[in-house]
């Protein structure tokens, strides 16, 4: 099944791209040992609320062979207000070998640590889908930690 059949659209390497829920910008960002990474948010998204309380927690996201949505714990959803993500290798000549989905409800500035240790982070202005596009050696996610 195509990607596009499965999530709400499908980013191209643009710095902003166009979908049936509003366009996507991308900004660069390196990530904690210094490598490039390029963060998406919609640009029509609502804004959301201030009230959180800081998280941190283990997760077993390896990347899938689809592009399907994934459900996350009931503590994840509870703790970090996430509530599905999609991790997939892109197609081949994308700068970046990996895109991560995700969906909050809630206002976090997030920090999603790969394998290898490195770290990657989203500040969710607003709730919605976010999208981060990056290279690792080891690219399942194994912690979340959100303020």
């Amino acid at each position: 099944m195509n990607m596009r059949d499965q999530l709400p659209f499908h980013p191209s390497a643009s710095t902003s791209t166009t979908a049936t829920k509003g366009t996507i910008h991308w900004e660069q960002s390196n990530s904690l040992n210094g490598h490039a990474f390029e963060i998406g948010y919609i640009s029509d998204s609502p804004p959301s609320t201030l009230s959180k309380t800081n998280f941190g927690i283990a997760v077993d996201w390896p990347v899938s062979s689809s592009h399907d949505w994934h459900s996350v714990t009931d503590d994840v959803k509870a703790r970090a207000a996430i509530t599905q993500y999609a991790l997939y290798q892109q197609d081949e000549g994308s700068k970046y070998k990996y895109i991560l989905y995700f969906t909050n409800y809630e206002h976090y500035d997030y920090y999603f640590y790969d394998e290898t240790g490195d770290r990657y982070e989203v500040n969710t202005y607003r709730n919605g889908d976010h999208y981060v596009r990056f290279n690792s050696e080891r690219p399942k996610i194994a912690y979340v930690t959100g303020s």
